[in-house]
């Protein structure tokens, strides 16, 4: 028996109730939040390899820029003993110790 609003009872009861056929729909907020998520994780691992790619465009610089630098040291080495030369020659280096008197 069922109360009604009056608090009354009905003279019926329900017995059983037969589901033919039920359908459950898409959840659509849940298909939503998996796209984004999906659509975050695209975008984090593309953000990932252009961070990479640069890294690496860096490092080729850097090991290009250390090549140089080792060239110009090695040319201004190859400049010393030139100078020296032109020193001696032009007299204006001296052996200090041959200034003293002393032969060494």
């Amino acid at each position: 028996m069922f109360l009604t609003k009056d608090s009354t009872p009905e003279p019926f009861e329900i017995l059983s109730i037969d589901i033919a056929e039920m359908e459950v729909g898409e959840n659509v907020g849940a298909r939503l939040q998996a796209d984004q998520a999906e659509a975050d994780l695209r975008k984090a691992r593309a953000q990932a390899e252009i961070r990479r790619a640069q890294a690496v465009a860096t490092e080729q610089k850097m090991r290009a820029l250390v090549q140089e630098n080792r060239a110009k040291v090695v040319l201004a080495e190859s400049e010393v003993p030139k100078a020296l030369a032109r020193a001696f020659r032009s007299g204006r280096f001296q052996n200090p110790a041959a200034a003293n008197g002393t032969p060494y």
